[in-house]
Parts: structure tokens; sequence; C-alpha cells
């Protein structure tokens, strides 16, 4: 999808400037801000109260005629000069009302994606060959339907396939390889389960062709096996998995999720999949969870996580709803990356959370796609993670968080924007006014860059960019509104813009 960048009329831009003091007041038709490194931009003059400034100052005040104020980093301005006729006329943005309008539209907005590598770029041996289907070869399909209490399965099976039931409850031993198992019928009191073989589990295959399964005492789908597993939603078809409340204990069993996974769990396919869970999360693997591009819708609503992974978890496309009283996503020991595709988040904790006691594994890409995240929990984040954060390649991210000391945007370590769109909006307020940790803030990290082509939108009740470390500007647009000129940024190393814009306003 081609990345749609909204417009907006930028008032700063990069160095040099020396202004005499005065008030400048707004009697001509337009006032003209010019910039060293970009093109002037135009504000019609009649939406002017007045301009303020004192030679040496820092800051250039801004009042308009319907009271509201805006600030502006004299360091980056060039010069300003009121004319009675310009060419171009554009409004002041304030970062609340964009933000406001922004997250009262259903629309998803422009954003560009990551493609996939094609299967064909990897031979066996390489890191990512087995993760795709396409590399797989099924030799034979077996075909499980289940039926209220009951289950269908094959009278004949494959040399080293067995498989068992009881009621509606499946339990699968497979140590062949290049099996399909086809899912499909419906099942208020069933599972599937395939067990594991130690090293002669084989990788599999798993089909949703418009399946119903409910647990009510555990996972509707267990993979204990260790090894991949290709789950297909099938094309046209409709799937639903839900567990219950409280989950049996099985011996020598991890049993964390309404579709759990030992092993690399790897979704592919243009169906649907519904995922409901009140006694583990959504869907969960030990291993890893890839989303491939071409996957189809994943609806998942969990009383824990929505998705949680172990050692990472990748998204190349989909449309991934989640409602989640724990975190939506979690990585435990391990990154996240997003190239593609839509990602839709509620949560009470977390919306993304990548929090590891290592930094350097413990990263954030987000490279493409779009992704809409609310939060409401105390520290509830939406996106929080250890390491670092890249933020590029045309994604465009919506952020909102209101539970008491929480952030938009939180890295303990850096965070780097560039080519790609931010909307950070932080309603908080501080949980703890003398610990900073739990000070609520639209962005925090412990360094911060903004570069080429990126757009931020920040509003926030406290404080809206917090850098432990320096703030770097070298490109971008960049607006910030807060209840207090001082909140809209707060940098404890140095600040420095070489290119790009910066306008901070208050919300007053």
């Amino acid at each position: 999808m081609k990345r749609s960048m909204p417009t907006a009329a930028a008032f700063m831009a990069v160095a040099g400037l020396f202004l005499s003091g005065g008030i400048a007041s707004a009697q001509s038709k337009d006032a003209v801000f010019y910039q060293k490194h970009t093109p002037p931009f135009f504000v019609a003059a009649g939406n002017l109260g007045s301009a303020s400034f004192q030679p040496g100052a820092k800051v250039l005040d801004f009042e308009l005629n319907d009271g509201r104020k805006a600030s502006f980093a004299t360091l980056t301005l060039d010069s300003i000069l009121f004319v009675k006729n310009a060419g171009k006329i554009a409004a002041m943005p304030f970062a609340d009302e964009v933000i406001a309008k922004a997250f009262a539209s259903q629309n998803v907005p422009g954003y560009s994606e990551v493609q996939e590598p094609s299967y064909k770029d990897f031979k066996d041996g390489d890191e990512f060959f087995n993760d795709y289907l396409e590399n797989y070869t099924v030799e034979k399909t077996i075909s499980i339907t289940f039926s209220g209490n009951s289950a269908n399965i094959p009278a004949s099976l494959p040399k080293n396939v067995t498989i068992t039931k009881n009621g509606a409850h499946v339990t699968a031993k497979c140590a062949k390889g290049h099996i399909q198992f086809n899912l499909s019928g419906s099942t208020d009191n069933g599972s599937f389960t395939l067990v594991d073989l130690g090293e002669d589990s084989k990788k599999c295959h798993v089909q949703l062709n418009g399946i119903s399964i409910t647990n009510p005492k555990g996972p509707a789908i267990n993979i204990q096996s260790g090894k991949a597993v290709y789950l297909k939603l099938a094309a046209g078809k409709s799937n639903t998995l839900k567990d219950g409340k409280t989950y049996d204990i099985v011996a020598d069993q991890d049993r964390k999720a309404a579709l759990f996974s030992e092993g690399q769990l790897i979704i592919s396919g243009t169906g649907s999949l519904s995922v409901v869970s009140a006694g583990g999360h959504g869907i969960c693997s030990d291993d890893y969870i890839r989303i491939r591009s071409g996957a189809g819708s994943i609806s998942v609503t969990s009383d824990f996580d929505g998705i949680n992974a172990k050692e990472k978890f990748m998204m190349y496309g989909g449309k991934i709803s989640i409602n989640a009283k724990g975190d939506g996503i979690q990585v435990r020991q391990g990154h996240a990356e997003i190239y593609a595709g839509q990602l839709f988040v509620n949560s009470s904790d977390n919306g993304i959370k990548v929090n590891y006691e290592k930094p350097d594994s413990a990263y954030l890409d987000i490279r493409g796609g779009f992704q809409r995240i609310e939060t409401e929990g105390t520290r509830g984040h939406a996106i929080n993670v250890t390491g670092r954060i890249l933020h590029t390649s045309g994604a465009v991210s919506m952020l909102k968080s209101g539970g008491l000391g929480s952030k938009c945007l939180k890295s303990d370590s850096g965070i780097s924007i560039s080519a790609s769109t931010i909307y950070a909006w932080n309603t908080a307020q501080n949980l703890d006014e003398t610990d900073d940790t739990a000070k609520a803030r639209a962005i925090s990290g412990s360094s911060i860059e903004i570069g080429k082509s990126s757009l931020l939108y920040v509003n926030a009740a406290k404080t809206g960019i917090h850098s432990a470390g320096n703030l770097t500007v070298s490109g971008g647009e960049t607006f910030i509104s807060a209840t207090e000129r001082d909140k809209c940024l707060n940098v404890k190393g140095t600040v420095s813009q070489s290119q790009g814009l910066v306008v901070i306003g208050t919300q007053e």
C-alpha cells in the first residue's frame, strides 16, 4: 500500500536565526515564515493575535485570536515577514486537534509495507528456509472432522502416525514428516493435541478448514511438539478456538493458551481465525510466532496476553485485532519485528511489550504497516521495550495510553524515528511525582533521534517527549502539545537540530 503523508503547515526548520526584539502585530493578510533549508510556509494573518519575542530569547510566543497559544524555538527559525498577499495559505496545526481527529476516525491512513522475502531467496539450511510452507511438501493429508461430542478419524493412517480420541478430544502422534492435518467441523467439548515425541517429532502442517473448537478445560489446539508448525487458514473459511476458565493439569505438558505451540508457530492463509481465551493467553509459542504475508484476519480476545511468544514475533501481513486484559503482544526473551499488515490492540497492560533483561536482544523494529494501540491500565504503556526502538519505512502508528504513569512509546534504550508517522496521545497523570519511572509521558527514551521524512503528532496531559540523554533532530516535522509549555520537551542531555521542524504549543 502506498503511503499517504498528512499535510501540515510547518513553521520551523533549521538553524541560523536572528530576530530583533519587539511585538509583531498581525495587521497584514498573511505571515510568511522563512526557513533556510525548506520552502517557506504561510499562515493567514487573521488567525494570529500576536507574536512576541525578546533579543536573545530561545522561545517565540504566538497567540491566536481564539485564545490558544503556540511556542517555537527561535534557534530554528530564519525570519518572519507580514505581507499583504501570499501565494499559499495554510492553517497552523495543533497536535491535540490532529490527534483527536485521527483517533475519532475509523479509517486506516495510508502506510507503506516491506515485502516479505520470497521463499526462493532461501535454500535448505538457511535460517528462515523452514519458515515457508512453500518449502514443505505434503505427502499425506489426514482429515479430522469434529461433530458435537465426537470426531471422525480416518480408518487408515500412514506408518508412524497414530491418532486416538476421547469423545471429541483428539490426540495425534506423528513421527513421520510431510503430513498435513486438515481440521473441520464443530465441538463444544473437544481439542486437538499433537504429542511431543522428542527427537522423533517432525514438522507438520495443520490446516484450519472451517473449524470451531471449544475446550472447557484447556487449549483448543495444543502442539506439544518442539518442531515448527505451519498453521494455515483455509481460503474462505472462518475458524474459532476457545478455551475454558480453568485448565486441567497434564503431566509433562505446558498448556498456556487457547492456541499453543511448543515450537515455531507460522501462520498463513487468507481465511479468518477468532481466538477467545479465559484461562490462558490467546495465542502462545514457547519459540517464535510469524505471521506471513497475505495472512487473513486474526481476532484475539484474552483474559491474559493476546499473543505471547518466547523468542520473537514477526509480522509480514494480516489484520490482527487484539482485546486483552494482559499485554496485547508480549515477547518474553527476544525481539519483535513488524513489516506489514494492520495491528489493532486494546489492552489493560502494555500494547506491545518486549521486556527482557538483555537490551541488545529485546528490541522492536517497526518497518512498515499500520498499528493502532490503546491501553488503559496503570503503567500500561502502548509500546514498552527494554532495548532500542526503530520506527521507519513508511510505518504509521497511532498510540494512546491513559493509565497512571503510562507512556505511549517507551524504550529503556534509544528511539530512532525516520520516514514514518506517529500519533502519540497520552492522557495519563503521574503515578508518583518522585519516581521518574512512574511519570506519564507520551514518548520516553534514553536517547531520541528524529530523522528525515518523519511526522510526529504528540499530545500529553503531562510530558510530551522525554529523553534521559540527547535529542537529535535531523529532519521531519514534530508537533507537540502539552498543558504546560515546559512539559512539551524534557531533555536531560543535549538538544541538537540540523534540519527538520519542532513546534510546541500549550492546550490553554
